[in-house]
Order: C-alpha cells, then sequence, then structure tokens
C-alpha cells in the first residue's frame, strides 16, 4: 500500500513537470505615470488654531469626542504634507 502512494506520489510529481506551464493572458497595461501630481493637490494642509486658554470647562464624553477628531485631523493633514513634500520637497513644513 505504501508503495503505490509512493509510485503514485512519484508519478504526479514528474508528470506535471512535464506539462505546458503557458499560459494564455492579456499582454500587461502600459499606463503613463507623471512625475508630479496636479497643482492642485501639491497644497499644505491648512493649521487649525488650537482652542483659546480661557475657556469654558469641557465635559469629558465631549473632551473625547473633540480630541479624537482632532487627532484624526492632525494625522490626515500629516499625511498630506507628507504627500506634498515628497512630490516637491520643502513645501510644506
Amino acid at each position: 500500500m505504501i508503495r503505490l502512494v509512493l509510485i503514485g506520489s512519484a508519478l504526479l510529481t514528474t508528470l506535471s513537470s512535464c506539462a505546458d506551464h503557458t499560459r494564455l493572458s492579456a499582454p500587461p497595461l502600459a499606463v503613463k505615470v507623471e512625475n508630479r501630481p496636479p497643482a492642485d493637490l501639491l497644497i499644505c494642509a491648512d493649521t487649525v488654531p488650537a482652542f483659546p486658554i480661557q475657556s469654558a470647562t469641557i465635559p469629558a464624553d465631549l473632551r473625547l469626542a473633540i480630541e479624537s477628531l482632532a487627532l484624526g485631523y492632525r494625522s490626515n493633514a500629516d499625511r498630506l504634507n507628507r504627500l506634498v513634500n515628497w512630490s516637491v520637497p520643502e513645501t510644506c513644513k
């Protein structure tokens, strides 16, 4: 029984290596890539002023929501500035 399994395994390995492995596929699609993005995408993110120091006390749940919005905005602004600086170095500081 074991011999049959070994012979079958050897035949499958041998026969599959003899097969024609060429595949019919579409030719690769060439896409022209511009060196720089359009000018309207090369604008640095706007900086938003922080809350004034003398502001009213904000409830904890509202403060957490505001902090999460601010962190998301900062992350997106940082990502945009890095993209602009990658395309046109030293544009956003």
